[in-house]
C-alpha cells in the first residue's frame, strides 16, 4: 500500500514539475508576445 501511494505521489510531483518547468514558461512567453494582460484573480471584499 505504501509503495503504491508513494508511486502515485511521485507521478503527480513529476507532472507538476513538468508544468512548472515547461508549460508555465511557454504560457508566459506567449502572453508577453501577444501583449495580453496577465490573468489575475480579484479577491472579494468580505463584508463585516
Amino acid at each position: 500500500m505504501k509503495e503504491q501511494l508513494t508511486k502515485q505521489i511521485d507521478d503527480q510531483l513529476k507532472q507538476y514539475q513538468e508544468v512548472i518547468s515547461n508549460d508555465l514558461p511557454a504560457l508566459n512567453r506567449m502572453v508577453k508576445e501577444k501583449g495580453t494582460d496577465a490573468i489575475q484573480l480579484k479577491q472579494e471584499k468580505k463584508s463585516s
